[in-house]
């Protein structure tokens, strides 16, 4: 008999399937101001079954980083819920940070951008960023596309 709940405990444990440990209204791992205006940068980060299972880690305190560190001014998250992957941690929630118009490599939300794709390029619009790798671009055409931030080149007028 205690063979089969030592058994039982250790399939559970190192299962794949991701099991909710805990909600937790706000988690951070840096101190938060409480005089400070932060603002909603990304709802429901982190929040699908494959992401959770890429995004692990082995302490809860590198989870957070991780989802908090792919949304640009990301500073801690609210509604958040912590799951247990075999023997790792990942965690999605509601990302809030500070909004800021500058990003890598000097481009902001509203920069008018040349997209190459190939030999073409074409002229874009940045409506956002996305994370630390992606951007998304509206293009002339109107289609909003979300691409790379190697792709683009700022356009200088």
């Amino acid at each position: 008999m205690a063979i089969l709940l030592i058994l039982a405990i250790a399939s559970i444990s190192c299962s794949k399937k991701p099991v909710q440990v805990g909600h937790i209204n706000m988690i951070s791992n840096r101190n938060v101001s409480s005089g400070f205006n932060y603002e909603l940068l990304q709802r429901f980060s982190n929040s699908s079954i494959k992401q959770i299972r890429r995004n692990k880690a082995r302490t809860i305190n590198d989870a957070i980083d991780i989802v908090v560190k792919t949304v640009p001014g990301g500073e801690y998250l609210m509604n958040a819920k912590v799951y247990r992957v075999g023997f790792f941690f990942s965690v999605e929630g509601d990302v809030w940070g500070v909004k800021s118009q500058n990003d890598m490599n000097g481009l902001k939300s509203g920069d008018t951008v040349f997209y190459k794709k190939g030999r073409k390029s074409q002229t874009a619009k940045i409506i956002s960023f996305k994370d630390l790798d992606n951007v998304n671009i509206q293009l002339g055409n109107g289609r909003l596309k979300i691409v790379s931030r190697d792709n683009l080149i700022l356009k200088i007028d």
